[in-house]
């Protein structure tokens, strides 16, 4: 199961480099956790850094007048930057020295065998006059986003139930051996806000992106993506919920407070990737 869900992240994440970054016109403002922002030195260097999880870092609003003759997003673990830090790649995942960025979003990855749970500081650094243009530090303790796992559904109607349902970020959730008889005439995955599961909710498309009542399923393994710009801080539960006859067949709660991953359209990754298990 660890791997399976690992596997998922490693997906949505896989190729950002090669993924094409587009203006997405969406109502979040979730990038992660903010671990601080830029102090500047030099040229201009400003930018908001997130963790989006224990790999990845979303600058937002970042800036550099490209004027550095040896310039590199760097990272290390000494007490403060120096030259025996290492370079992370840029947002298009190549270790070319760095050009000017004006108010840019960008979303970068750490290189194989480095995470945020191993590194004291985010700089741009020069390495040919071993000059800091700006850092950030990561604080003591940071608590990275990581995906989360909750109950299982376990139903009470349609012989619907489920293994524990994993959020894997702030609108995906993967949903392992999934069953579901298929009889019901309008059955859906359906999340919202309250108590308990209501008419009051949101239909969430299934695994293949359809929105036709589900069938049936006998224990696959299923990731589902809510739609538009809700997330998992906008809900109280995930249901599956028959519209015709308002009867809900089995649900979980969602937590308050998640500290999870926001999901590659969140952060302005065009396109999503979509995977399922059946």
């Amino acid at each position: 199961m660890e791997h399976n869900v690992s596997s998922v992240r490693s997906i949505l994440l896989f190729g950002l480099s090669l993924l094409i970054f587009a203006d997405v016109s969406s109502a979040a403002t979730y990038f992660g956790k903010k671990i601080g922002s830029f102090k500047t030195y030099h040229h201009g260097v400003v930018g908001d850094v997130y963790a989006v999880d224990a790999k990845t870092i979303h600058i937002k609003g970042f800036s550099y007048d490209g004027q550095g003759p040896d310039a590199f997003f760097w990272a290390g673990t000494s007490a403060k930057p120096n030259s025996e830090g290492f370079i992370i790649p840029d947002e298009k995942g190549t270790k070319n020295v760095l050009q000017s960025y004006r108010n840019r979003d960008l979303t970068l990855t750490l290189p194989e065998g480095k995470s945020l749970h191993n590194i004291k500081w985010l700089s741009v650094w020069c390495r040919s006059f071993a000059a800091n243009f700006a850092d950030v530090f990561i604080p003591p303790n940071f608590d990275v986003p990581k995906i989360q796992r909750l109950q299982a559904i376990v139903g009470v109607m349609h012989n619907t139930s489920s293994g524990p349902i994993v959020i894997v970020d702030a609108q995906t959730f993967m949903i392992p051996n999934f069953y579901v008889d298929g009889q019901a005439p309008d059955a859906h995955f359906w999340v919202g806000t309250g108590q308990k599961p209501s008419t009051s909710g949101t239909l969430v498309p299934d695994e293949n992106g359809s929105s036709k009542p589900l069938g049936r399923y006998d224990g696959q393994s299923l990731v589902i993506t809510l739609p538009g710009d809700l997330t998992v801080f906008d809900i109280d539960w995930l249901s599956v919920w028959c519209r015709e006859f308002s009867v809900d067949f089995g649900h979980v709660k969602i937590p308050k407070n998640l500290n999870v991953p926001p999901s590659l359209r969140m952060l302005g990754v065009s396109p999503q990737v979509r995977l399922s298990g059946r």
